[in-house]
């Protein structure tokens, strides 16, 4: 490494990421998929502009969820709330939103630095400092953790940190497993600095850096990640403090610096309790998510696992044959694993005794147990395993995988000429029989999962895979980490769209509206049919009673379902719908869950009392104007692009009163 890399281009390299990111931000960059949102005849429009590529539709809890959301508490009056009362009858405590969470004026915010755009900048900049800052503090925190842990190889670790990044995995879940390793990354490097020099007070310092990280990593509130994350960075820490063990000095200093981070996790996290308790029990109480507790991993195949090889065409797809794979679900990494298994061999003792690749390989062979054969159901709960489902596993495997890649490549093949020209035809044996494999796996799938994996995507895969391969077995550091971000890069370049942020988003026809007063509390919208409409009415300002829900609201089904009959039904996180059609039972309501997240209902406008919904509005597309005009409740009010508002009056049904 040291004959071509200059001693300054750590640093060089390290100015052109923090340059770029700032740049993006600046210019108010985004690769959000909001565009998908305020579309062209939508009741929301925005001035944000497309560059290149398309909107990505699979990413709408990006699109249709959190970004909205986080719109929405800039629109919302006072801006930034903890309750957003635009959301459903009751509001909805917005300290409970997980991933990147939604900016609130709140202590915890602190712990939440992919929001403080939103404190700092205009709502363009803001945006774009939402999406890039989880992609470069993901990029820069992997990097400096390898950088502590194998300080003499910084370039190896910053091509290690780049090709985790440019997976298709990472990309396809709108960066969010980046945010998700950030914490935990950050985190282990603050616990290095102040292990590396006993007895500054600077180490105070970074204690408290440590608490602010470590409570960020507790409010991504994503447990199947966290969990996964927690037990490998674990493994990290202690093979560390394993190593360090006769060197390893404990002061007062190393003492305070932990009870500082314990103390302002505790902080962070009280605070957080203090306002968001109410929510979370109430999301605990879910079937959905707050139950899902039993999870005891199996189910996956070698096509499954190998699946990210299709992914340079399955990531575009768009009919996926009715089954539980969606672009998303297929993504994944481009695994080597029997290329990995040679390279290990070729490094010999060096490599069995390295701590970091003892521990890494144990999390490889335990993710495998895990989602190839299941753990038995008592373990799965002791160790909390049982709330990560096999297909969220991914992210830790993923990450492990590359880790143990880049610290193999760091390890010097100390073997003779000859031995290494066997090594050569060996490494190229290998290889070729992984990408035969590979190919093999992955013919299983039906052609609309593998998204019609053309003869150019193929050959383009299996010969790059072939190479990396060898390249990997062989040490060609320059080669296989050009070869394998030339294959990531070429399957998430085209995914990404690009665009300038939004600076305001407004109603697409706001002088028609004039006449409502939507700053009163009292004022609030029922929609019917997209309820992603309904997201984009709440990113406006505009309260709405349906959309996205992260609990039940109390209040809205005490109305609708008196009796509690259909608690089953929406006592989750829910996507609420609602549409016209024929009903059978007396108050002219049906419901039903198409999907563990989603809530359907299905109303007669003539029997449906709308009064119940708490709201005053109804929007619903034009194609069910007939179908509404059967309401005694509803008196039309005017069309605006292909929508008619409706006002809602009092509870009488015709002829009913």
């Amino acid at each position: 490494m040291k004959s071509w890399i200059p001693v300054n281009l750590p640093s060089l390299c390290l100015a052109f990421i923090l340059v770029l990111f700032a740049g993006l931000v600046a210019g108010g960059m985004t690769g959000s998929s909001v565009g998908a949102l305020y579309t062209e005849g939508a009741l929301v429009s925005s001035d944000a502009r497309t560059l290149a590529g398309l909107p990505r539709a699979i990413r709408s809890d990006e699109w249709g969820v959190i970004t909205p959301m986080a719109i929405g508490q800039v629109s919302h009056h006072p801006q930034l709330p903890i309750l957003n009362r635009n959301i459903g009858p009751e509001g909805q405590n917005m300290l409970i939103v997980g991933m990147s969470g939604v900016p609130v004026s709140h202590l915890s915010s602190i712990a939440k630095p992919a929001t403080w755009g939103f404190h700092l900048f205009d709502l363009r900049r803001a945006l774009a400092w939402y999406w890039w800052f989880p992609v470069f503090a993901c990029w820069l925190a992997v990097w400096w953790m390898l950088c502590l842990l194998v300080p003499q190889r910084p370039m190896l670790g910053l091509l290690t940190s780049t090709l985790f990044l440019c997976s298709p995995y990472v990309a396809a879940w709108s960066y969010w497993p980046a945010y998700a390793v950030f914490f935990p990354a950050f985190s282990l490097c603050m616990l290095l600095l102040i292990l590396k020099q006993p007895g500054r007070l600077a180490n105070l310092v970074l204690g408290a850096a440590l608490g602010v990280g470590l409570a960020g990593f507790v409010l991504l509130l994503y447990p199947p990640w966290q969990v996964s994350l927690g037990f490998l960075f674990l493994l990290l820490v202690g093979a560390h403090l394993w190593d360090r063990r006769r060197t390893l000095s404990i002061d007062l200093v190393l003492i305070a610096s932990l009870l500082i981070a314990a103390s302002v996790t505790l902080l962070i996290l009280w605070q957080w309790w203090l306002d968001a308790r109410d929510a979370v029990m109430a999301m605990l109480d879910t079937l959905y998510p707050g139950r899902r507790v039993s999870e005891t991993g199996g189910g996956f195949s070698l096509a499954v696992l190998l699946r990210g090889f299709t992914n340079l065409t399955s990531m575009f797809a768009v009919d996926f044959g009715g089954g539980p794979m969606n672009q998303s679900e297929a993504a994944s990494f481009h695994y080597l694993f029997l290329p990995l298994l040679a390279a290990l061999g070729f490094r010999g003792q060096a490599a069995w005794r390295d701590r970091i690749v003892q521990v890494l390989l144990l999390f490889i062979a335990w993710g495998l147990l895990f989602i190839f054969k299941g753990i038995p159901l008592a373990v799965a709960n002791l160790s909390l395993w049982g709330r990560v489902p096999s297909i969220r596993v991914e992210l830790c495997l993923g990450l492990a995988y590359t880790l143990l890649c880049g610290r193999l490549l760091m390890l010097p093949v100390k073997i003779s000429s000859m031995a290494l020209r066997r090594a050569v035809w060996l490494g190229t044996a290998v290889s070729l029989l992984w990408a035969c494999i590979v190919v093999i796996a992955v013919s299983v799938f039906p052609e609309s999962v593998q998204g019609g994996w053309r003869s150019w995507a193929r050959w383009a895969t299996f010969g790059l895979t072939f190479l990396a391969g060898v390249w990997l077995i062989n040490g060609r550091i320059q080669l296989f980490f050009a070869s394998s971000l030339f294959l990531a890069l070429l399957t998430v370049g085209p995914f990404n769209p690009w665009s300038i942020a939004p600076s305001q988003v407004e109603l697409t026809n706001p002088q028609a509206l004039s006449a409502i007063t939507w700053a009163e509390r009292s004022k609030r919208v029922l929609v019917i049919g997209d309820h992603f409409q309904a997201m984009a009415l709440m990113s406006a300002g505009v309260p709405v009673v349906n959309g996205i829900h992260y609990y039940p609201q109390a209040s809205l089904w005490k109305q609708l379902d008196p009796a509690g009959l259909q608690r089953d039904i929406y006592n989750r996180y829910q996507h609420l719908s609602f549409t016209t059609g024929v009903v059978e039972t007396q108050g002219g309501l049906d419901l039903k869950t198409p999907s563990a997240d989603q809530v359907l209902a299905t109303i007669d406008p003539a029997v449906f009392d709308f009064v119940a919904t708490g709201a005053t509005h109804v929007l619903a597309p034009t194609s069910q104007s007939e179908a509404l005009g059967r309401s005694g409740q509803l008196t039309r009010m005017l069309a605006s692009a292909d929508w008619v508002w409706w006002r809602i009056g009092s509870r009488c049904g015709p002829g009913v009163c």
